[in-house]
């Protein structure tokens, strides 16, 4: 602090220079760790020890002094927030567009299911047993949890049209939708 005071000189103390808040931030401190030693040498008092411990605690706020160095993190959690509400709304288009295509799917396997109940549909209700298994089944596939070609091969068995819906789903939603979604990303 001193070589600080010396290098700055009476800027040190001039509240509009840059570094005005670091240079009062760190005066604080060491403040702060004089009293802590004077509290020490002065008396034994166990209430006395307990202040100095609160104002040892102080020096960790030293960690706060070398944050202003770490730019790019700071730059990188502030993009991480700002990105935070288009997410939210990406998740919210997303589960609109896999329920709308999981409807559609349900639709036609209970058709199918109420058609030909003797069949052994046990795979099929595997990955589409309801709304919720349909949208688990079509977010996997769509991110590369679930590999695709399983799914739609129990939905080619009920009709060659599913098959296709299945992949129309796939290839829009990773080729076109998650593609908008990078780009907004990167723009935002």
């Amino acid at each position: 602090l001193i070589v600080r005071i010396i290098d700055e000189g009476l800027e040190f103390l001039y509240p509009y220079g840059k570094n005005f808040q670091w240079n009062v931030f760190d005066s604080l401190i060491i403040l702060s760790s004089w009293g802590e030693d004077l509290i020490r040498i002065a008396s034994l008092n166990v209430s006395a020890l307990r202040v100095a411990r609160l104002l040892r605690l102080a020096r960790i706020l030293r960690i706060v002094r070398v944050m202003r160095f770490f730019r790019e993190l700071r730059l990188m959690v502030q993009g991480i927030l700002a990105s935070l509400k288009p997410l939210v709304w990406c998740i919210a288009l997303l589960m609109i567009i896999m329920f709308c295509a999981g409807m559609v799917i349900l639709q036609v396997i209970v058709t199918e299911l109420t058609d030909n109940p003797l069949d052994n549909h046990e795979v099929l209700l595997n990955y589409f047993g309801g709304m919720f298994l349909a949208m688990y089944t079509l977010f996997g596939s769509m991110t590369g949890g679930i590999d695709w070609g399983a799914p739609a091969d129990e939905l080619n068995k009920i009709h060659p049209l599913m098959v296709l819906l299945y992949c129309g789903f796939i290839a829009f939603s990773v080729l076109c939708m998650l593609n908008i979604v990078t780009g907004i990303f990167v723009e935002n």
